[in-house]
């Protein structure tokens, strides 16, 4: 056997063979019609491993059996056969595909939940907001519209991350209680492209919601209590969404 046969390996590797399948069929494609024991000289191994590669050889369709003179002959295929075989792996993956995303679709329905536990781990997320939200993208916020609310929690980085939101073009929605704190609140914090619906008899909790992406995140806000839940889910977000829409288009 030639030692450069480590690329050709690799090829036939492609194709479903191990490397001792393919060094076998390389043998017998250059020996032509041997016995299991010719096969085991050419290579060094014993007739007993040779007698065990075979069979899978044969049935992947490499190598064929043949009798001559009452002797048991074996032969590598045709090269251009494993053009057909490397097609017919290609139709079985095909076949496969719309199972596996239906698994995949029942992983990514599951929601990952992320508990952010002070403002100071909060960042991470508004950072990867900062590192991932594109132009065009909606952020809608569920505000408690409080004096002391988020913003006053880390008031130098928050300025930073509503400069990006304004800069970079994320359309964001916000819906208040509508009260005169709202309305101090939105003066306050509120940016110029930021579209805002009053409501009343809305709730009385500093808690908020931000719906952006896949991303549903509930904010609790109260002194050293606070923190953020994620939830990562494209259905509940969707709903969400669905939610808000439903009450910011009330007149």
């Amino acid at each position: 056997m030639k030692n450069n046969n480590s690329d050709i390996f690799d090829k036939l590797k492609d194709i479903g063979l191990t490397k001792s399948e393919a060094e076998l069929y390389l043998a017998n494609l250059e020996m032509g019609p041997a016995t299991a024991i010719q096969l085991g000289e050419r290579l060094g191994h014993t007739r007993q491993m040779i007698y065990n590669l075979l069979p899978t050889l044969l049935e992947k369709g490499v190598i064929k059996k043949t009798e001559v003179g009452g002797r048991r002959l074996y032969e590598a295929v045709n090269p251009e056969i494993l053009v057909d075989r490397a097609q017919e792996i290609t139709q079985r993956i095909k076949d496969i595909v719309p199972m596996l995303k239906t698994r995949r679709g029942e992983y990514s329905s599951i929601p990952k939940v992320t508990v952010y536990e002070n403002p100071l781990a909060m960042r991470e997320w508004y950072r990867r907001y900062m590192s991932e939200a594109r132009k065009g993208d909606e952020l809608l916020i569920w505000a408690s519209g409080k004096h002391q609310d988020w913003y006053d929690i880390d008031r130098e980085f928050y300025d930073n991350y509503l400069k990006f939101s304004d800069r970079k073009g994320v359309r964001s929605y916000v819906i208040l209680p509508d009260t005169p704190e709202s309305h101090d609140y939105q003066r306050r914090v509120g940016k110029p492209g930021t579209k805002v619906k009053y409501v009343p008899d809305a709730w009385e909790t500093l808690a908020e919601k931000w719906i952006w992406a896949d991303q549903v995140c509930y904010l609790t806000i109260k002194d050293n209590a606070t923190n953020m839940i994620v939830l990562e889910s494209k259905e509940l977000a969707e709903i969400e969404r669905f939610d808000f829409a439903q009450i910011w288009q009330k007149k």
